[in-house]
């Protein structure tokens, strides 16, 4: 009965763990502000990726590792649009379009290009928000340096993304783990809340 009990008392606690975190933010994998990225998005993204990997190619990291990649992905993104509206700045669909009409070339039409983003896990629907960034990132190094060359453009726009993202409000949910503003990526949770339901149940299994 004892162990029964410890067994229950650790469920009650992953189940806690897994929601303590964005108490106010149910659904939320991460909230960048007042920005939110639920876990629905981030679920869907994922499986679009992986079933898009083609044939043959291994999948660019563990699934923990992918869905921080997504996350992050998405913070940087949600980032920088933020600065280049401040800055008066933007990058519009035809310049999307245009970057990635040049990568269809470059690999094959799009479905090659679909291939290559996604084994290095990137899904199809997110293709156009990572040369967004990209594209966003010279938009803001131009605008802070207008008559420099790249390199000090790229030094200027880095350091205005670092010294924006210091200033930011980011949760990531504990089932992802935890967000390091030294690194602004995400890590293990140093209160240990990253791990699994998975392993705590396993975990108490095994003292029964």
């Amino acid at each position: 009965m004892k162990a029964r009990i410890k067994f229950l008392a650790m469920v009650v606690a992953a189940l806690s763990l897994t929601g303590c975190s964005l108490a106010t933010h149910a659904g939320a994998a991460a909230v960048i502000g007042d920005v939110r990225f639920t876990d629905s998005a981030l679920a869907a993204e994922y499986t679009s990726m992986v079933n898009a990997i083609p044939e043959g190619a291994s999948p660019a990291g563990t699934a923990s590792e992918m869905h921080r990649t997504i996350i992050q992905d998405f913070i940087y993104n949600t980032a920088l649009k933020q600065i280049a509206a401040d800055l008066g700045t933007e990058v519009t669909p035809a310049e999307i379009k245009s970057v990635r009409q040049e990568l269809e070339v470059k690999y094959g039409g799009e479905q090659g290009l679909i291939d290559v983003a996604a084994a290095g896990g990137t899904a199809p629907e997110a293709i156009d928000r990572t040369l967004e960034t990209s594209l966003l990132f010279q938009a803001i190094g131009k605008k802070l340096e207008p008559a420099a060359d790249e390199t000090t453009q790229s030094t200027a726009a880095n350091a205005k993304f670092m010294e924006y993202m210091a200033s930011l409000s980011i949760e990531i949910s504990p089932r992802y783990g935890e967000w390091n503003p030294e690194t602004i990526t995400i890590g293990d949770a140093t209160s240990g809340l990253s791990v699994t339901m998975e392993q705590l149940l396993a975990q108490a299994a095994a003292e029964q």
